[in-house]
């Protein structure tokens, strides 16, 4: 988020994600995750407003089990209600034991730039945020490595590569990088114990298709023998996240000069949902640093994904992938299609790519 700061009397504006300390009366760290979250959504988006802490206690005081001050911390179902009673639609994972591929959950929310509530256990129980990932060259595609080598399918969703994950802990410095198996691991000491036992994901109002069965039905798409990725040959990888449909058009206007001017001018005149699913589909050498993608398909995140009429572009290379509401027609095979070319979508998380900065 930017905020306005003053520093000697000489008025800055900074970038960078909300951060509070527990004082372990008014609040712990639930209700300091949770101000921090509203604090972020309240500054960049006008149906959100930021909230003292009081007011985030205010939705449990009428049914509360216990009182209320001095904090005694919030449980994972108080969490949930604050939220929902502040305009999101919230969804709890709980994290069952060896239930590991609930994980790649966590990575497609983050690469959809929502900030997650992970709820963690130990000797005591604990509440942090996850805003973000790191970018180095492990979660990038390199022939003959042994990471990329062990999905024997003809693609694989990014969702399934291990990345360090960015922490806002209001016990140690924001900003804070672990691995998300292991969240304490690499801070403070008596952290090291804990491990996730479920994290919250704050949703919008409008936004009804959830990530598993936005890869579910991406998977139907990927495997089909008509228009899936199996009959092209070669490795193929996909990288699913969620944004809004105004954000994408203004990326799509401001960014791709990769993009052929007439499939750049078809996405922009494209009717789109107010919250969308993008799929980006990369040949494996092309998944690269600053690379681009050589397909897209985008999924209408406000339908139910239980037809094809939730899709509402699908092109790989020079084939546009048509349907009719319940099943797909012949493949747009024309000489005059350009190549599907576009640059990464980067709008969601903030980066080197654009300086840290946000609108």
């Amino acid at each position: 988020m930017k905020d306005r700061v003053s520093l000697f009397g000489n008025e800055l504006t900074v970038c960078g994600y909300p951060h509070i300390a527990q004082d372990t009366e008014s609040h712990t760290c639930a209700e300091s995750a949770l101000w921090c979250l509203y604090e972020y959504y309240g500054s960049k988006y006008s149906q959100y407003k930021p909230l003292l802490p009081s007011q985030i206690i205010e939705p449990l005081r009428n049914n509360a089990e216990h009182r209320m001050l001095p904090s005694r911390g919030l449980m994972g179902k108080e969490l949930a209600i604050c939220l929902n009673s502040n305009g999101f639609q919230s969804l709890d994972y709980p994290i069952e034991e060896h239930n590991k591929p609930i994980f790649r959950l966590i990575n497609t929310y983050i690469e959809s730039g929502i900030p997650l509530l992970l709820l963690l256990k130990g000797k005591n129980g604990h509440a942090v945020l996850v805003i973000g990932h790191t970018e180095d060259t492990s979660i990038y595609y390199e022939a003959g490595s042994s990471l990329w080598d062990q999905y024997a399918r003809p693609w694989v969703d990014v969702s399934f590569i291990h990345k360090k994950l960015v922490f806002i802990d209001d016990n140690i410095p924001p900003y804070y990088i672990s691995g998300v198996l292991e969240p304490g691991q690499e801070s403070c000491l008596k952290y090291r114990e804990w491990c996730v036992d479920s994290f919250i994901v704050p949703l919008p109002a409008h936004m009804f298709l959830v990530a598993e069965t936005a890869y579910d039905f991406i998977k139907q798409v990927f495997n089909n023998p008509i228009v899936g990725l199996e009959k092209r040959g070669g490795k193929w990888v996909t990288r699913l996240l969620l944004t809004s449909g105004h954000s994408f058009k203004k990326f799509v206007f401001n960014h791709n000069d990769k993009l052929a001017p007439c499939l750049r001018n078809y996405l922009l005149r494209l009717t789109l949902s107010r919250f969308i699913w993008i799929c980006e589909i990369y040949e494996a050498r092309n998944f690269v640093k600053d690379g681009y993608c050589s397909g897209l398909l985008i999924i209408d995140a406000t339908s139910d994904g239980k037809s094809l009429a939730s899709v509402l572009f699908y092109m790989i290379d020079k084939d546009i992938f048509p349907h009719n509401g319940f099943k797909w027609k012949n493949p747009i095979k024309k000489a005059s299609i350009p190549l599907f070319k576009m640059l990464s979508y980067r709008n969601n998380l903030k980066g080197d790519w654009n300086n840290w900065t946000t609108n």
